[in-house]
């Protein structure tokens, strides 16, 4: 019969040991460059006043 470890406990005790034994991340960093090409669009055509937006709420 095997024991059960709670991973809580290990990374307590030894958390560097925990960080070691993955494997290395080999992904590509993340790009949020499409998100920002969306916000320059957003900004360059402004929405209405905020006024006429809340009159089509239902």
């Amino acid at each position: 019969m095997q024991r059960v470890v709670s991973l809580t406990q290990r990374r307590l005790v030894d958390p560097a040991a925990v960080i070691a034994g993955l494997p290395p991340d080999s992904r590509p960093v993340p790009s949020v460059t499409a998100y920002d090409e969306l916000l320059a669009k957003r900004t360059k055509n402004p929405e209405p006043a905020a006024t006429s937006s809340k009159e089509n709420i239902s």
